[in-house]
This record gives C-alpha cells, sequence and structure tokens, in this order.
C-alpha cells in the first residue's frame, strides 16, 4: 500500500506532473484542485483512493474487522470521510471505514501513551 496510496505518493505524482519539488506539492493543494474539478487532480484522486480501496479491501478480508480507523492529517478536510466512502463503496467495505477522533494527533498521543505504558512501569521497578 505504501507504493500506491499514500499522502506522499499522491504528492509525488502530481509534482511530477506539474514539474514541481516534492516539498512544493501539497495535499491541500491536491483536494482543492479536485474540488475544482481539475481532471488531473480527479484522476490522481481516483487512482489513491482505488489504491487504499484495494488495501483496505484485503485487510477486511483477512481480519473482518468491525471498524478500520484513518488518521492523519488528511482526515481533518471537510468532506473527507464522504468521499472516502463514495469511493469504497464499489469495493463494498464503505461501512467499515471511519476516521479516528484525534486527526492528525492520533498517531502522536497514541506514541505519548505506548511509551508511558512502556516506561514509566520501568521507572517504578528500578
Amino acid at each position: 500500500m505504501n507504493e500506491n496510496c499514500t499522502l506522499r505518493v499522491l504528492r509525488y505524482r502530481y509534482a511530477q506532473h506539474l514539474g514541481k519539488t516534492l516539498e512544493e506539492a501539497t495535499g491541500e493543494e491536491i483536494f482543492d484542485r479536485f474540488d475544482a474539478g481539475d481532471v488531473v487532480c480527479q484522476r490522481l484522486v481516483a487512482e489513491f483512493f482505488n489504491g487504499l480501496g484495494t488495501g483496505l479491501y484485503n485487510l477486511v478480508n483477512l481480519f473482518d474487522p468491525q471498524t478500520i480507523l484513518i488518521g492523519g492529517g488528511i482526515v481533518e478536510r471537510p468532506g473527507f470521510l464522504a468521499l472516502m466512502r463514495e469511493h469504497l463503496a464499489w469495493f463494498g467495505i464503505a461501512d467499515y471505514i471511519d476516521t479516528v477522533s484525534h486527526g492528525n494527533d492520533a498517531g502522536l498521543i497514541g506514541a505519548v501513551y505506548h511509551f508511558n505504558q512502556h516506561y514509566s512501569q520501568r521507572q517504578l521497578t528500578d
């Protein structure tokens, strides 16, 4: 999935098309241009969601989860969940998907929680 459907890959493909560097291409710009009807961004975002859908479809069929939570800054974008579910409906997995409540901070909060659970116990016993 990392080679097809990460925001970094989406940005890279967009940057290549425009002759920009990766740092110059932002997810916000791509999705804003997607919303404005830009044909290239429409295609790139569709490829992004198709790659994401393929990976998530495999996870659903392999593990049979109740829910798959998506996090990161992209989930804070208004309408992202509805757009993602629209694209994932073809795969039959739209109802499995939800977003995390802490958006872009979810990974940081999880890392702090893990650190506190793992290392604060060690300090008490040392």
